[in-house]
């Protein structure tokens, strides 16, 4: 099975809520997904934080080295893959972040923020249907008016649009209030958004 089709499948299950479990190949299913704050191991903790520090201070490269040093010891924590994905979407190294948001998600279709950033690193790539059904399995789970919904509503309304034009049709104004508008306050849900779908 291709890795798209494989992703179309985990986007529909997450979408009703089903999980999947993670497989390690053909000698059947690996360990269950383990959440970053449940592992007790000092040394991967000690990795962990110290990648996600390295994230918030921009220095991406010894994130990603890190991450990888905490992945070798826990290799079923997606938190692990999931910022790992977004340590590569600031380096631009776009396909490198969709396989790490793509392992994330294997190992837990509920990893949330895997499908913002497998959005935001396939949308570059030209694949503007994944990131559509990505952002829009985001915006299911994600509370509405968060910063990150909002941004991601904005990414959809945006995409939704360039798929319609590029489809032939014609290209729908921004309603005022709107997500895209000057002031950035959501006066249209999703599903109003979704509504005019191409």
């Amino acid at each position: 099975m291709s890795t798209r089709r494989l992703l179309a499948a985990f986007l529909g299950f997450a979408v009703i809520g089903v999980s999947l479990p993670a497989w390690a190949g053909e000698d059947g299913p690996a360990a269950p997904a383990v959440s970053a704050d449940k592992v007790t191991d000092p040394i991967f903790k000690k990795l962990f934080e110290d990648g996600v520090g390295f994230m918030r201070a921009g220095r991406v490269h010894e994130a990603i080295i890190v991450f990888d040093g905490a992945r070798k010891r826990q290799p079923n924590v997606p938190e692990v893959s999931a910022n790992m994905g977004f340590a590569h979407l600031a380096a631009k190294n776009y396909p490198a972040a969709q396989r790490e948001f793509e392992q994330a998600l294997a190992v837990s279709p509920r990893q949330i923020n895997a499908y913002y950033g497998l959005a935001m690193a396939v949308e570059p790539q030209g694949d503007v249907e994944l990131a559509l059904g990505a952002i829009r399995t985001f915006l299911h789970f994600e509370p509405e008016g968060t910063p990150f919904w909002r941004k991601a509503s904005a990414a959809e309304w945006e995409w939704q649009e360039a798929l319609r034009v590029k489809r032939g049709g014609e290209p729908i104004a921004i309603p005022p209030g709107s997500v895209g508008a000057i002031d950035k306050k959501p006066v249209t849900s999703p599903d109003q958004l979704r509504k005019d779908a191409p």
